[in-house]
């Protein structure tokens, strides 16, 4: 994933922004400052996953029972079930959705023909 990639697919009405941004909160969990585990995956949690959460993300019940355990006592790891569970929503649904975006299709066209480049 590229970073104007990651920015288009976030924003398009397609997509689910929410699902992508909470992939990236995991990763910021995983390989971010680990003395700050603990108050990140609440953060996360509130985010994302919690009642009424203001960027809910739709896991299923297993999911959020092992999420919601493990957070008793977070590490680095511990949303690595909901992660995967979104990775794979975004991987069987939303990409193939943005793949056929208008928002996907005018960046792609951009970019194997530069806007400067073209006569007008």
């Amino acid at each position: 994933w590229d970073f104007l990639g990651r920015g288009l697919y976030s924003w398009d009405p397609c997509c689910a922004g929410e699902n992508l941004s909470f992939w990236e909160a995991c990763e910021d969990l995983k390989y971010g400052d680990q003395s700050k585990v603990k108050e990140k995956a609440e953060e996360i949690y509130k985010l994302f996953l919690a009642p009424g959460a203001r960027r809910w993300i739709n896991i299923d019940g297993t999911t959020m029972g092992i999420t919601v355990k493990g957070l008793k006592h977070p590490h680095r790891y511990v949303l690595d079930a909901a992660q995967t569970h979104i990775y794979m929503l975004m991987k069987k649904d939303s990409y193939g959705r943005y793949l056929k975006s208008p928002v996907y299709k005018e960046m792609l066209a951009k970019a194997v023909v530069p806007q400067e480049t073209v006569k007008k």
